[in-house]
């Protein structure tokens, strides 16, 4: 159930039986308007809920009101005369309202404001610091208090503030021109409904057709992918029903299925009131087919998404098509996150390993000669997703593994991006290339956290097979890596992904052999420094949304052979 005012949106979390504001902010900006939701577990459940709603006289919030009423909960609307008329039409038309009109001049509410209310809305200035006084002393405590800021005097706001502290309310944030207050200290609760793996409200349900939905916009050209950049604003609005002759679906959602991993999460879409649509379809029955919802809690995710629009009516699940694709990208900040600690940390020459399709922009101060095992010509033919996109070609061809053609003791830096992911043992790895790097010098790694790729359904890296690797001189279990990549990246059934895995061990297709998120990173070259006498420190660490760069520097000591 949704209870929509202009600054404020009110849910019902039915899984928690508790209540919750959902605070959609809507500011008037240069350049746009700017939409952020965030959420507040603010009304206890197992309560009768009702509302007091007084209403500014400049610009009366009517569809908090009529919202209210619909869901079957009283309220008592607090007017002055200017507005009484509107809101006198309004309880006509939905029953469990009530109207009381102020007179002019009157600024006591003791005798309006008794009643077993849980939330107070006080949009009126003038009326905000007596109606809290009298609501308290008439003994009513309301759960949560939401008073209008805007653009008030700021000791006018000092002293309000100070008085709904005396009167034992805790702050709990703001909502674009509103200030939240709950008489509980336990303001804050779970917000995990928000976005949802697979949403109770539709699990289990058959899908019984596409249903009816309709976005108030194009979002982009078709075949087009909307680019933005990571925890973006970013909002839609549309309408849509099951059928025009059926009642609005009880439960809608926005789904993202994220491409890379195919991961799926669920946005709970709140509902809207379209005269526009119940006017076409010639029904009442339509008005809350609308939806509006600001879908920045999906954009947390690197990579391309296409989103859908999934309705229940408790019995079946309706799916729309896709309705459009959006890319989030890195942000200019995390572009220049590479390039800037290239710049802060290394000098001289050096080599990078596996450049591919992104080489690391240095500094004039820098002079580099690329390393890969293969050709160019080689390394297209082997990744033929690359044929469209520019590669850097190899300077030398080597094993960046072993790195046999370069000696000693010779390298300023060392750069391997996305590099030591793909080495079935990466303790050997990290010591040839400390090998090739003068002390004092860095070896430079970034390395996939697996949270924001597409490694994410698969289990970390044990270090104990890494330290055998190495002591071994031989990965075991690599053929269940190569099953593990097969099923849980590119997601095949278990007999195809066992085919597949096969197809990709005879090509020697280099797969990522180690999955880490950051903890898992640090804590594995922690641990082959302290087992093997490595000698490095840690000079630099930055997650950086999908990747994590680590800067170790050479120090004295010899390398165990």
């Amino acid at each position: 159930m949704w209870l929509k005012a202009r600054q404020i949106e009110i849910k019902k979390n039915c899984d928690r039986g508790s209540w919750v504001i959902v605070a959609i902010l809507e500011v008037m900006v240069p350049g746009g308007k700017v939409q952020v939701e965030g959420v507040r577990r603010l009304l206890p459940g197992g309560k009768t809920f009702s509302a007091v709603y007084a209403l500014s006289a400049d610009r009366p919030s009517w569809d908090v009101v009529a919202n209210i009423a619909r869901e079957g909960m009283p309220v008592t609307v607090l007017c002055r005369q200017a507005n009484s008329s509107e809101a006198r039409q309004l309880a006509r038309d939905l029953p469990g309202i009530s109207v009381v009109v102020i007179p002019e001049g009157i600024y006591h509410f003791g005798e309006f404001a008794k009643g077993s209310h849980e939330l107070l809305v006080i949009d009126e200035y003038a009326w905000q610091r007596d109606l809290l006084r009298d609501t308290l002393s008439s003994g009513s405590k309301p759960a949560v208090i939401v008073v209008r800021d805007g653009t008030e005097e700021e000791a006018a706001r000092q002293e309000k503030y100070a008085l709904l502290i005396q009167l034992q309310y805790h702050f709990a944030g703001l909502s674009g021109e509103h200030s939240l207050w709950t008489a509980s200290k336990q303001a804050t609760g779970n917000s995990a409904w928000l976005l949802q793996d697979l949403p109770e409200a539709i699990r289990g349900l058959a899908v019984a057709g596409p249903g009816v939905v309709q976005l108030d916009r194009v979002m982009v050209a078709a075949g087009q992918i909307l680019k933005i950049p990571a925890r973006a604003d970013f909002g839609i609005s549309g309408w849509a029903m099951i059928a025009a002759d059926k009642p609005p679906a009880e439960h809608i959602f926005a789904r993202a299925r994220h491409e890379e991993t195919g991961v799926e999460e669920y946005l709970r879409l709140p509902r809207d009131a379209r005269t526009d649509v119940a006017e076409h379809f010639q029904t009442k029955q339509l008005l809350m087919t609308g939806f509006r919802a600001d879908l920045s809690p999906l954009c947390h995710r690197i990579g391309t998404h296409t989103v859908s629009v999934v309705q229940s009516d408790g019995l079946h699940r309706y799916e729309s098509g896709p309705l459009f694709q959006f890319a989030i990208e890195l942000q200019e900040y995390e572009n220049a996150v590479r390039v800037g600690l290239a710049n802060r940390y290394l000098r001289g020459s050096g080599i990078e390993i596996g450049a591919l399709q992104k080489p690391t922009r240095l500094n004039g101060a820098c002079q580099v000669r690329y390393i890969d095992r293969m050709s160019l010509q080689k390394l297209l033919e082997h990744y033929p997703e690359m044929a469209k996109i520019p590669v850097q070609a190899p300077d030398i061809v080597d094993d960046g593994q072993l790195l046999q053609h370069i000696a000693e003791d010779s390298q300023d830096f060392a750069i391997a991006n996305h590099f030591l992911e793909h080495c079935p043992d990466p303790i050997r790895s990290i010591h040839n290339m400390l090998r090739v790097v003068k002390q004092g010098g860095i070896l430079y790694l970034a390395v996939p956290d697996k949270r924001h790729t597409f490694d994410l359904r698969r289990p970390v890296t044990l270090y104990a097979a890494l330290k055998s690797a190495y002591v071994s001189g031989q990965r075991a279990g690599c053929a269940e890596l190569f099953y593990e990549w097969a099923h849980l990246v590119y997601q095949l059934p278990p007999d195809k992904a066992k085919v597949r895995a096969e197809q990709l061990m005879e090509e020697d297709y280099s797969i990522h052999y180690n999955v880490w998120a950051t903890s898992d990173l640090l804590s594995f070259l922690l641990s082959a420094r302290h087992d093997f006498q490595i000698p490095f420190e840690l000079m630099a660490v930055v997650s950086s949304e999908n990747e994590t760069i680590v800067l170790l520097e050479r120090t004295a000591g010899r390398l165990p052979i």
